[in-house]
């Protein structure tokens, strides 16, 4: 686990991290697909499966497909952060610890990084959940804004943080990932650099992301608009709303519901276009990152 420069692999970081616009419908579907829970079918529609969601965007266009893609910057400047931290991090760490633990030594440093970097993206990820799942914006470029709007209107300055909590415990999936990244890279016996670091990144994504995976579902619920006659109407046209409209009023309201209303099989909806998607652009993302890292120096 070498250390390495912290500015540039943060600019490697966020290069790699333009690889998700590749496959931006399937993070759209996926998106749908986990908020998506019968609950509210007058506000959100629902969907038997990830197919039903592909069909029912297409035939608003082909250009839907994509509506909302400039969000995916959000993913790039997260990784910039984050690896700006993680390699800073290295740094603190004291030597005996790095010698002694090498394994703990390795997800502590991940972890670390994790927490930080959630606290300073957050807001990124609430309007980056609530633009694409617009219904009613005029015009893609508009979705940023009104996401924006819609969220200070009524959730103040504390929605920019909704599901900061349960992210906590998310930015453990981003340690495992990191984790199991450089252990593969390491034990992963190939001649090819970019096999073994494919390999290596989209294995770590696999694991990491199918342990987490209902962490994910109840924070991308609680960081969609809450407020169900806000989803319908325009930022021009919020004002206050009673708390018992609200479609998740908390973190044990959401986990209870999806229990009573979906069982155990609930909190992995949408995990198959999930890992279809995210398995192959982690490998991509990687092989991008160390590429653009070794140009760099």
């Amino acid at each position: 686990m070498q250390q390495r420069s912290s500015s540039k692999s943060s600019i490697a970081g966020f290069c790699a991290g333009s690889v998700h616009i590749l496959l931006f419908p399937l993070e759209k579907i996926k998106l749908h697909m986990i908020v998506s829970d019968g609950r509210n079918k007058n506000f959100i529609p629902f969907y038997k499966n990830s197919i039903e969601v592909f069909k029912t965007i297409h035939n608003e266009g082909l250009r839907s497909l994509y509506r909302g893609c400039h969000f995916q910057l959000s993913i790039s400047i997260a990784w910039a952060v984050y690896f700006y931290i993680y390699e800073t991090m290295k740094k603190f760490q004291p030597a005996s610890f790095r010698t002694n633990n090498p394994e703990l030594y390795k997800f502590t440093v991940a972890a670390e990084s994790a927490f930080i970097s959630n606290f300073i993206i957050n807001p990124l990820m609430v309007m980056k959940t609530r633009a694409i799942l617009l219904r009613n914006s005029e015009t893609w470029f508009k979705d940023t804004i009104e996401a924006g709007i819609k969220t200070w209107k009524v959730d103040g300055i504390r929605g920019f943080w909704r599901g900061y909590l349960i992210g906590n415990i998310l930015s453990l999936n981003g340690a495992l990932t990191m984790y199991l990244y450089e252990f593969f890279k390491e034990n992963l016996h190939t001649e090819s650099d970019f096999w073994r670091t494919s390999m290596a990144g989209g294995l770590s994504k696999l694991g990491a992301s199918t342990i987490f995976f209902p962490v994910t579902l109840i924070k991308i619920r609680l960081q969609q608009e809450q407020y169900t006659e806000t989803i319908l109407k325009k930022s021009k046209e919020i004002g206050k709303f009673n708390k018992a409209y609200m479609v998740y009023e908390g973190l044990k309201h959401c986990i209870g519901e999806v229990w009573k209303t979906q069982g155990l099989l609930g909190f992995y909806r949408g995990l198959g276009i999930t890992l279809i998607k995210i398995v192959p652009t982690q490998a991509i993302f990687f092989v991008i990152y160390e590429a653009t890292y070794k140009m760099l120096t």
